[in-house]
């Protein structure tokens, strides 16, 4: 995963936000994905953020409760973050995927190992909606489409 967090670093703006793995694994289930192991801190989460100073939706949970504090509010937002980091990985809906980066401002969405493990045989083709910025081998960075507006004569 080397070469992501090289490509981010170089080739990303400073404020670039970007949505990884939450920390939680999840699998198939019955009824749907199921939350399989919960934990989220002291793990690779973050990664990418972390290694390049880009901001990330979410990073580890109780890191998030230290450095906030911890009361009702902040552990509902923390959540409610999670919850959404983990639908863009596991709806296999664009627009849920599309929906959750625009209500954070996030322009790369990242696959690497880590997200590989965590959304096991539950994540979607992002190619087939998300434009592939960066990849390396199984590894990828996807970014919003950009639309550009064209004058005509």
């Amino acid at each position: 995963e080397y070469a992501l967090v090289q490509w981010f670093d170089a080739n990303s703006p400073r404020d670039a936000v970007l949505i990884e793995a939450s920390g939680r694994r999840w699998a198939p289930g019955p009824n749907g994905p199921t939350v399989v192991d919960a934990g989220s801190d002291y793990s690779d989460s973050g990664r990418i953020s972390g290694r390049t100073g880009r901001a990330t939706v979410i990073g580890w949970f109780f890191h998030e409760i230290q450095w906030r504090g911890d009361n009702d509010s902040n552990r509902e937002e923390f959540q409610r973050r999670q919850a959404l980091v983990d639908s863009a990985y596991i709806s296999g809906d664009p627009d849920t995927v599309l929906n959750v980066m625009r209500q954070f401002g996030a322009d790369y969405l990242v696959v690497g190992r880590v997200e590989q493990v965590r959304y096991a045989g539950l994540m979607p083709d992002f190619s087939q909606f998300l434009d592939v910025a960066f990849e390396s081998g199984a590894y990828r960075i996807y970014r919003l489409p950009r639309y550009y507006e064209v004058g005509t004569s």
